[in-house]
C-alpha cells in the first residue's frame, strides 16, 4: 500500500482479491481508508471497532463484527488500531495457533 496524501492506494495489478473477505480491526480514518481501498478491489469488508462511525461503514459497505468473528471468518485481516494495556483485543479461535 502506498499513502498518497489522505488516500491509501493499493496497486491495481493485484489479482485474486475479488470476493475475498477482509476484516479491519480499528475503523478510524486509516481503517476506513484501508477498507475502502480493498472494497475498490472487489473485497467484502467486515470491521471491529466499538467507536466506529456507522454511517461511514455503511457508505463503504462494511459490516460490523466482533473480533472473534473476524478472526474466524476473514480471508485476511488488518489491524489498524493502537493497542494499549487497558484494553486487550487478542482472542483467537480455538482451532488457530496461539
Amino acid at each position: 500500500m502506498v499513502a498518497n496524501g489522505d488516500e491509501i492506494k493499493i496497486p491495481d495489478n493485484l489479482s485474486g482479491l475479488d470476493g475475498l473477505f477482509v476484516g479491519v480491526i480499528g475503523f478510524g480514518t486509516i481503517g476506513q481508508a484501508v477498507a475502502q481501498a480493498f472494497r475498490n478491489l472487489g473485497c467484502r469488508i467486515g470491521y471491529c471497532d466499538p467507536a466506529a462511525d456507522a454511517s461511514a461503514a455503511r457508505a463503504i459497505g462494511a459490516s460490523p463484527m466482533t473480533f472473534d468473528e473476524i478472526l474466524a471468518q476473514a480471508d485476511m485481516s488488518r489491524c489498524m488500531c493502537r493497542c494499549c494495556r487497558r484494553r486487550a483485543i487478542s482472542s483467537a479461535p480455538a482451532n488457530s495457533p496461539k
